[in-house]
């Protein structure tokens, strides 16, 4: 409540002096929920003081530490960072632009445009996020629908989400956005192969693809999977890029309920 107490009373927004969260020193396991926008309701108090109803809350750049456990840590800030140790940990990121690097243990599993709380789960809220494994041939990338970039679109690289680390037996979950099991490899189109920039690629993999499902194709030193819900030419608001940042040789294993799992 410190940030409340520093306004009036009748203040009605408010950016939270929150920066660091810092739990790097636990072992136990710990369950972090943060960085959420949110707002009061009529009738709240604080210090016997009854606060302005609807005061709007907003943190960025809040970093999360976690320890050496199992951790449980969800980060809703824009700009928000998460950095675990080496526990089998699940981590959500609901803000744009923002990290997430995990430890060595296995079986980490990381939310892109999920929230928990339940505020900053809509369309948009979570582009240009970054996640880095420690051991990723044993995690799950689940790829929200705050990943998809909706009425924030632009042109080039639509809800692009970037992993690096990437390793085979990795698995990327899609099934919140396409109701599609299928997946086609795009890498030797002749559209794709010749394409001279990444949105030319993209557009040519989802057209080539002709319908729900996910898209797969390597452009520059970079792989690229694309998942959409509908039949497109182009790539559009509600679709989601994973990009495997430094990644040219790895494809899939197939996909089975949206969950694509990588392979060599």
């Amino acid at each position: 409540m410190t940030d409340i107490n520093a306004k009036a009373a009748s203040a009605t927004a408010i950016h939270s002096s929150l920066t660091l969260i810092d739990a790097s020193a636990t072992s136990g396991g710990m369950i972090i929920y943060a960085g959420a926008t949110n707002t009061s309701s009529a009738g709240d108090f604080d210090n016997g003081a009854s606060l302005n109803a609807n005061i709007t809350i907003s943190y960025t750049g809040l970093t999360i530490e976690g320890g050496s456990g199992d951790d449980f840590i969800e980060n809703d800030a824009k700009n928000g960072v998460v950095t675990d140790g080496n526990g089998h940990d699940t981590v959500l990121l609901g803000g744009a632009d923002a990290k997430a690097t995990l430890g060595t243990g296995t079986g980490d599993h990381v939310n892109v445009g999920i929230s928990f709380l339940g505020t900053s789960e809509a369309a948009g809220s979570s582009l240009g996020d970054s996640v880095k494994f420690g051991s990723a041939s044993a995690a799950t990338l689940v790829i929200g629908a705050g990943a998809e970039a909706g009425s924030t679109a632009g042109t080039t690289s639509i809800g692009l989400t970037k992993v690096h680390d990437a390793a085979a037996g990795m698995q990327l979950d899609f099934s919140i956005l396409t109701s599609s099991s299928k997946i086609v490899d795009e890498s030797t189109n002749p559209t794709v192969e010749s394409a001279t920039t990444l949105t030319a690629a993209e557009n040519a993999a989802v057209n080539a693809l002709a319908g729900a499902g996910v898209a797969y194709f390597t452009f520059g030193k970079n792989e690229y999977f694309i998942a959409t819900n509908s039949t497109e030419a182009a790539v559009s608001a509600h679709d989601a890029i994973v990009e495997l940042v430094g990644v040219t040789n790895i494809h899939s294993a197939g996909i089975s309920g949206g969950v694509v799992t990588l392979h060599v």
